[in-house]
């Protein structure tokens, strides 16, 4: 399995997108009761960041996953 991920920084922002081969239908969700035994990652995600989300790679080459975190620090990234 294939997995590309890409870091870049946007002002005060860092944008992370990670892509593999996955095609889940209507992508990731996000599940919020704690007996769920899946999704427990993008609790995470969406705790940390200002904003995330998916897509498809286009030409069957998977999904992309992506979130935002703020950069902490006086100066940007």
């Amino acid at each position: 399995t294939r997995v590309v991920c890409e870091l870049r920084c946007l002002g005060r922002r860092l944008r992370i997108a990670v892509q593999d081969q996955g095609h889940q239908p209507g992508g990731p969700r996000l599940r919020r009761c704690s007996d769920d035994e899946h999704g427990r990652g993008l609790l995470l995600v969406d705790t940390m960041s200002s904003a995330w989300g998916s897509h498809d790679a286009g030409d069957d080459a998977g999904r992309i996953v992506w979130a935002e975190l703020p950069h902490g620090m006086g100066q940007p990234c």
